[in-house]
């Protein structure tokens, strides 16, 4: 549906995005598992005794096995499609749903990844931006009001967008292309 309204073609722009960002993310970040279109191996689901119970349990439960040592893979060649959110209102359901099921897994992982030998620092550093995303935009918003009306360093404010954005650069990287 990815041409019924704006909306959805916006929504359509960001899945494809998302889908270039996970080609990139699997070579040098946290190749996620976004709870649709993927298959798993049944011994990593009987090594976590099931799926996760938490509201975001496709990303929780692909944090678990990743604990384990077992890491995802994007199959690129394989090109599949999902519903998008039709209305606004139910866009923003859908986003508070990540962001409440992004902080929850923030608050149960984030030590754990951080101690960690299986990740890679890259890993490390994307899950962190990712779990971060939904509380550094507000404060993103507020340094940037700071910066407009007082003399706030900007070499601080600066560092902290491009950590905000360098997760966000395929992503970036992939719209451009499409609006080219």
């Amino acid at each position: 549906n990815s041409n019924e309204n704006v909306l959805t073609r916006a929504i359509g722009m960001g899945a494809r995005a998302f889908r270039a960002r996970g080609q990139v993310k699997q070579r040098h970040g946290f190749a996620h598992f976004y709870g649709h279109n993927g298959i798993w191996k049944r011994e990593v689901l009987d090594q976590l005794n099931g799926w996760r119970t938490s509201v975001s349990e496709d990303f929780d439960t692909a944090i678990e096995a990743r604990l384990l040592g077992y890491h995802g893979k994007y199959a690129t060649h394989i090109v599949t499609g999902e519903w998008a959110p039709t209305s606004f209102a139910e866009f923003q359901k859908q986003l508070k749903k990540w962001a409440f099921g992004t902080t929850e897994i923030f608050l149960k992982h984030f030590l754990k990844i951080i101690h960690s030998p299986i990740f890679r620092w890259s890993e490390k550093l994307d899950l962190v931006l990712h779990l971060l995303n939904y509380a550094m935009s507000p404060g993103i918003l507020f340094f940037s009001f700071m910066l407009l009306f007082t003399n706030f360093p900007s070499t601080f404010l600066m560092t902290f967008v491009f950590a905000y954005i360098a997760g966000l650069a395929p992503l970036l990287a992939e719209a451009i292309k499409c609006l080219i």
